[in-house]
């Protein structure tokens, strides 16, 4: 799937902090903040219209505002979300959107639609997109491959930049900040989110390998480095999506790697690789700490195996399906079978708890690849996840083990001034101090076609 076609299915619970929305009539821009369900998912719902009411009419009075809703509410509905923004120019109250719902899932990415938004307002996400292209490590690195130094990185993007108008600025920045100085970018001032959120994560590592970034950085070379300095690092750019939320890893002489991570917008991904090496930390580091969380840890491990196996023996562990109904999906795929006549009341049963996800599968059973066996798993990986979400410790847990991993954050601030776009500083966590909750997705790994993966981690942030 391509990135734009990522992004549109997200919908508003994929949308980032500063993503934009203007009034095609007033030409007003907004700027997202954020977004909240009520109730939390592990309520799912309010028991009745009136508990509903009270709760909306509490949020309105706590905000001093009226939210302006994009769907009209039913007598099904039990819940609902409202996206925060402001005015761009950084002036004025803030604005509420609200959509109602059936209920709160642990997961719910792509149930509000980028449509749904009150009249006249719309994403900027072409526009967007366009503005950031091109400044991503992924456009401007292209390599998991270790640098070892400041320089080999700087020449690495000159190669890549080529003939771009920005080429001269951008790589000045770049030495700014390997000598450990605040960049400047001359003329920038409407590339400046996308200087700070991409191109930030080239920036970063090499204004740590400087040596001037102190404080909780300080701290995290003398627990991780030990006596190395950060100048004798060199630096790599994960290439693929298993490395989650870290950008950038600091390598050391005696090949101790430090994770950096200037992700924490609602949406970004946690990883297994993430976790377990917290896991493994907190079991060396902190035995009382490993002791709570053991139930995860012993989670994580588990699902390192196969994803069809996962689901199913999960299912049956959290008893949301026997074993007898597990074998049965697995003999559905061995079979290919195409058709839902036939199979046992169980499995009926477990389709009659996603509706929506069925109505859509009956509508590809006619693509070759459909299979019934995967279609049923599709949807026992959902119940699995949401059950996981919403009755046990692992969302809580699973940041517990993240914040005890060998990663430290550092965001890079910066402002416009005039014409310009200036790093104003940057800032470091150590150890790590996610908050918020990992949730299990069954995302796009479970289709009624195939397999594609193993469950995936979801990091949302408080």
């Amino acid at each position: 799937m391509l990135e734009q076609d990522l992004l549109e299915s997200r919908g508003f619970f994929g949308r980032a902090p500063g993503d934009i929305y203007t009034n095609k009539d007033t030409g007003e821009s907004l700027s997202f903040v954020a977004i909240r369900t009520f109730p939390e998912p592990k309520q799912g719902q309010y028991k009745d219209p009136a508990t509903l009411d009270k709760a909306i009419q509490q949020f309105e009075a706590q905000t001093k505002s009226t939210i302006q809703w994009v769907n009209s509410r039913s007598g099904q509905h039990r819940s609902f979300a409202v996206a925060e923004f402001m005015p761009v120019t950084g002036k004025g109250k803030p604005q509420y959107w609200g959509r109602y719902f059936n209920a709160i899932t642990g997961v719910m990415t792509g149930k509000w639609s980028n449509n749904e938004v009150p009249a006249g307002w719309e994403w900027q996400n072409k526009a967007r997109e366009k503005q950031l292209a091109g400044l991503k490590p992924s456009d401007l690195i292209k390599s998991g491959e270790l640098f070892d130094s400041p320089d080999a990185v700087i020449d690495r993007v000159r190669l890549n930049l080529g003939n771009n108008a920005d080429a001269e600025v951008l790589l000045a920045g770049l030495e700014q900040s390997a000598q450990g100085e605040l960049a400047v970018f001359p003329g920038m001032a409407p590339k400046m989110t996308a200087i700070r959120d991409y191109f930030g994560e080239i920036m970063a590592p090499l204004y740590i390998m400087s040596n001037q970034l102190g404080g909780p950085a300080e701290e995290a070379r003398r627990d991780l480095l030990k006596k190395q300095k950060w100048s004798q690092c060199g630096v790599r750019w994960p290439t693929g999506q298993t490395e989650g939320l870290v950008d950038s890893y600091l390598v050391a002489p005696d090949g101790t790697s430090v994770g950096v991570s200037s992700k924490g917008a609602a949406g970004a991904k946690a990883s297994i690789k993430n976790l377990m090496d917290g896991a493994r930390r907190m079991k060396e580091k902190d035995p009382a700490g490993y002791k709570k969380i053991k139930k995860t840890a012993d989670l994580l491990m588990s699902l390192q195996s196969s994803g069809i196996m996962n689901a199913l023996i999960l299912a049956v562990q959290y008893q949301v399906m026997s074993p007898d109904a597990a074998d049965e999906v697995l003999a559905l795929i061995k079979a290919g079978k195409k058709q839902f006549r036939g199979i046992s009341d169980e499995l009926k049963d477990l389709m009659a708890q996603r509706p929506d996800k069925v109505a859509r599968m009956k509508e590809s059973v006619t693509n070759p690849l459909f299979n019934t066996g995967f279609a049923i798993l599709s949807i026992i990986a959902d119940i699995v996840a949401d059950e996981v979400n919403n009755n046990t410790s692992f969302p809580i847990d699973a940041i517990d083990i993240l914040n005890a991993s060998s990663m430290m954050q550092v965001y890079c601030d910066m402002a416009v001034k005039g014409n310009d776009a200036i790093v104003t500083g940057f800032r470091s966590l150590y150890p790590p101090r996610f908050k918020g909750r990992v949730l299990l997705s069954s995302g796009k790994s479970f289709m009624s076609t195939g397999n594609k993966g193993n469950f995936t981690f979801a990091f949302k942030p408080d």
